[in-house]
């Protein structure tokens, strides 16, 4: 395997090479878009979590009583929601290659 960098993204992904005798610009784009869209989509999922944090909290079950714990609980799991994002992309990216 081999990392390649697309455009302006920061990040490295690592995909499978191409072909031998191929330019590296003809990798395949899909590693770093979805690497490039992780972060906001996975921010974005935060976001909007916490902002309609008590109907969550409602829809998963959550009584008047627990109602606090539940809207503590579910916050901590929404500041990690852009990290849960990278680790499912990067199991995805991994189980693709095939290796």
């Amino acid at each position: 395997m081999r990392a390649y960098c697309e455009g302006d993204t920061p990040f490295i992904m690592l995909v499978s090479p191409p072909q031998k005798g191929a330019a590296l610009d003809s990798a395949p784009p899909e590693g770093t878009t979805a690497t490039r869209n992780k972060n906001p989509l996975g921010t974005l999922i935060a976001l909007l979590g916490q902002f309609f944090l008590d109907q969550l909290c409602y829809i998963g079950g959550a009584t008047p009583t627990i109602l606090p714990y539940a809207r503590t609980y579910i916050s901590i799991l929404l500041v990690g929601a852009p990290f849960i994002a990278s680790g499912f992309l990067m199991n995805m990216q991994l189980r693709f290659q095939g290796e």
